[in-house]
């Protein structure tokens, strides 16, 4: 499955887990069989996403969930300072995806979520900019966007 693919599908309709058959109300998740290849896409361009954004292997983790039958599932990029989760939420398409910046592969909670919209997915080295960006501006800032104050100052 291709990005675009991808895109359209999680644009669309909930995809559920169960068969393609029942996929009837999302075309995309329909014609590029359903739940199971769209968490595989998720994967793929996750790692994508890591390559564009230039975290070397082993320092990045690329998790699948596949949830219950009645959503999507997720997929997790999380990084030692990104943590990126597409997945379908209840709060509909137009939300797009989430990711934060983030201290480790240990912290679950993070900085401010951030939210992209899903056509950012087809153009990963302009997505990796814009975090990267982010982070840069980010840097030396607390949760609340304070700014911290350094370790020999406490």
């Amino acid at each position: 499955m291709d990005a675009k693919t991808y895109v359209a599908m999680a644009k669309g309709p909930p995809i559920t887990g169960y068969d393609c058959e029942d996929n009837v109300n999302n075309a995309a998740a329909h014609e590029a069989g359903g739940k199971t290849d769209w968490l595989k896409a998720g994967a793929r361009i996750a790692r994508d996403l890591a390559k564009s954004l230039g975290l070397p292997c082993g320092s990045f983790d690329v998790r699948v969930n596949p949830a219950g039958t009645a959503v999507s599932g997720d997929v997790h990029l999380h990084g030692e300072w990104v943590y990126v989760s597409l997945t379908q939420t209840c709060l509909g398409p137009d939300f797009g995806f989430m990711w934060r910046l983030c201290r480790g592969r240990k912290d679950y909670t993070g900085r401010a979520n951030q939210w992209a919209g899903w056509d950012e997915l087809l153009d990963l080295p302009r997505l990796a900019a814009k975090m990267l960006a982010t982070r840069q501006a980010m840097n030396g800032r607390d949760n609340h966007g304070g700014i911290q104050k350094r370790r020999e100052e406490i």
